[in-house]
């Protein structure tokens, strides 16, 4: 077998680190940046299945920054590894026993990096591009989410409203058997205000939060309406931007099937004017 061309052994190692020095000729440190490769793509896949938090977001950060310094010496290595082994005319390993584990790595790779988005647990990145949920996020507020938590009155939920593919960010205010209204502006929960002596702060079940009442001169319908109770399998979901926000009030919008919902709460790691913040969602 003629010797390895030293340009391609790093270019294999791009593919699986350890495949280079493989094809340059060696036997056993192969096998460990093969098992330090699974490693990371293990420790990737298991910090994007869980729901976003500032320690994970961290730790991931971490773990790539990491590895970006640690690949990049094993590809000069690979390419010093593979220039020796031309100088003293030893042969490369044969193509037969390579491209399979070329296939193998980059099948396991796609598969490891992509399991918790196919499994629907990964977390995705939001724009918010409305001003239904102001003041607490303004448009331009950037989230990772994912559908993880479960649901609960005062969440924050993501979902394709009915026949729609586009997605909305409410807040989750009543479940399947609430009876919800709105009386001149303020959310009744089961007969409960959500909010006290300032209209502008609500708390349900624990979750407090601030709002943007409707100014008295501008409320409509959706400030005055009737008891509705939440269907089975739904969820009743209104915005924080109370005069500004088309959701379940609104009688051709209307609940959200639980089929429809995507993500629930997350984690804000961008707000307009204060930049990067990596803060929980309330």
């Amino acid at each position: 077998m003629p010797p390895p061309r030293p340009w391609l052994a790093p270019l294999l190692s791009f593919f699986l680190p350890g495949l280079g020095h493989f094809y340059a000729g060696e036997r056993h440190r192969p096998l460990g940046l093969f098992a330090a490769s699974l490693v990371f793509a293990a420790a990737v896949a298991a910090l994007r299945s869980v729901p976003p938090a500032p320690s994970t977001i961290f730790a991931l950060l971490a773990t790539i920054a990491v590895w970006l310094p640690v690949t990049l010496f094993i590809h000069v290595n690979a390419y010093v590894v593979a220039r020796r082994a031309q100088k003293e005319g030893r042969a490369r390993k044969r193509w037969w026993i390579i491209l399979p584990l070329l296939a193998a790595s980059i099948t396991l790779n796609e598969v490891a990096l992509d399991l918790p988005a196919r499994a629907g647990h990964a977390f995705q990145t939001y724009d918010i591009s409305s001003g239904s949920m102001t003041p607490g996020f303004p448009i331009g507020t950037q989230l990772f989410t994912s559908p993880g938590p479960p649901l609960a009155r005062g969440k924050l939920v993501f979902f394709h409203p009915r026949n729609s593919n586009d997605v909305y960010f409410k807040r989750l205010v009543g479940l399947a058997g609430d009876r919800i209204r709105f009386t001149a502006g303020r959310l009744f929960v089961n007969d409960q205000a959500a909010a006290t002596s300032d209209l502008a702060i609500e708390t349900i079940d624990g979750h407090t939060y601030a709002i943007e009442p409707t100014p008295p001169r501008q409320r409509g319908f959706e400030a005055n309406t009737p008891e509705q109770t939440v269907p089975a399998g739904t969820v009743f979901v209104v915005g924080d931007n109370r005069g500004n926000s088309l959701d379940s009030r609104f009688p051709d919008f209307g609940p959200v099937p639980l089929n429809r919902i995507i993500a629930v709460g997350g984690l804000i790691y961008w707000l307009p004017g204060q930049g990067l913040v990596f803060r929980q969602m309330d």
